[in-house]
This record gives C-alpha cells, sequence and structure tokens, in this order.
C-alpha cells in the first residue's frame, strides 16, 4: 500500500491522469463507500494542515436563510493542480469528512481553481480535530473556529441560538482573515519617521 502512495507522488505529471470524474465536479462527493480501516499518518495530517495553512480559509460567514441571519463554518482549500486536490480528497475520505468540490475562475491563461469546501458541523469539527495540532498560519483561526463548532457538536439542542460568544469569534474570524496587511509594513522605515 505504501508503495502505491509513494509511486502515486513521485510518478511524473504528463505519465498520470489527473482529471476529476465530471459526475464529481460540483457535488457532495462523500456518498461513495469510505473505506472504515483506511488510516491517516501524522505525515499525511501536517502535509494536510501546511496545505490548508498555505492554500486555505477557515472561518465563520453570515449566510442568511429567509431574512435571518446565518452563522455557517466553513473551511474551504483551493488549488489549480488536480493531482494535489485529488491527495486532500483521499485524505478528506479517510477521516470520514463530507466534502464538496467544484470548479471556479479560468480562462485562456489561467487554469480552473478547484475548490474543497467543508461546511458540516460534524465534519468540520472532525477536520479541525485532525489537523488543528499541526497547523502554523491559520491556528488562532482553527481555535477559534472549533470553540464555535464544538460548542454545538456536544450540545444536545438541535437549533442553537446565537449568544456572545459567537458573534465575538465570527468578528474575530473576520478580522483575522481580512484581505491585506493589518497595519502597512515599511520594511525600509524606522517606526515614527517619514520615508520622505
Amino acid at each position: 500500500m505504501e508503495d502505491n502512495k509513494l509511486r502515486y507522488m513521485l510518478e511524473p505529471l504528463d505519465t498520470m491522469s489527473h482529471s476529476l470524474s465530471n459526475s464529481a465536479q460540483g457535488q457532495d462527493l462523500n456518498t461513495e463507500e469510505v473505506n472504515q480501516q483506511a488510516t491517516v499518518t501524522t505525515t499525511e495530517l501536517a502535509w494536510l494542515a501546511g496545505f490548508w495553512d498555505g492554500e486555505g480559509h477557515i472561518g465563520l460567514v453570515n449566510a442568511p436563510v429567509k431574512g435571518r441571519n446565518r452563522i455557517q463554518q466553513t473551511m474551504t482549500v483551493v488549488n489549480t493542480h488536480t493531482g494535489t486536490i485529488e491527495y486532500v480528497i483521499d485524505i478528506l475520505k479517510r477521516l470520514n469528512v463530507t466534502y464538496y468540490i467544484y470548479e471556479s475562475g479560468g480562462n485562456d491563461k489561467h487554469k480552473p481553481r478547484l475548490n474543497v469546501k467543508v461546511a458540516r458541523l460534524e465534519s468540520v469539527h472532525r477536520l479541525l480535530t485532525a489537523i488543528e495540532p499541526y497547523l502554523f498560519t491559520k491556528k488562532l483561526q482553527a481555535g477559534l473556529l472549533l470553540r464555535f463548532v464544538t460548542r454545538r457538536v456536544e450540545s444536545s439542542s438541535k437549533r442553537m441560538t446565537y449568544n456572545d460568544e459567537d458573534y465575538y469569534l465570527y468578528n474575530e474570524l473576520r478580522s483575522l482573515n481580512a484581505k491585506g496587511w493589518r497595519e502597512p509594513q515599511r520594511l525600509h522605515a524606522k517606526s515614527g519617521n517619514s520615508p520622505l
């Protein structure tokens, strides 16, 4: 089994089949039978965490339903390399994590992006619990989101109302995930001195 994984990872790009089936794109792929005997190594978890650190998003979004706010947990990873996304999917399947995959972007100059999204409560909790120890740059986001989903997973109530902590977690994650630098970085200037 290990030999096949190694061969898969080392095989030249042009000799491998790197296309996702058209029937798999844009569908919930967890309907396939999952091998319960499959295990995920710590190396694979560390790799997945590193990939999520660099190419992923961990956060909460406001997804209104019928005019009412609904805070939705979401973890997304995006890449243009099909083989890499297939490896992510393989690990998610072995973790028994439900995911959704879809294609976006792409034109004459750029390859289309493959997006893998995990949004179901139990799946986000399972994935975060598995990769959180190995995260570096998104460790804070993971900790905040884990607080949000753990409270719901451990609750006996099907529909929980949002409390002050939920809104705090939402705002903190939104701030951490904002685009750009939090403060302008001027590496050539000392604090308090104008570069002009």
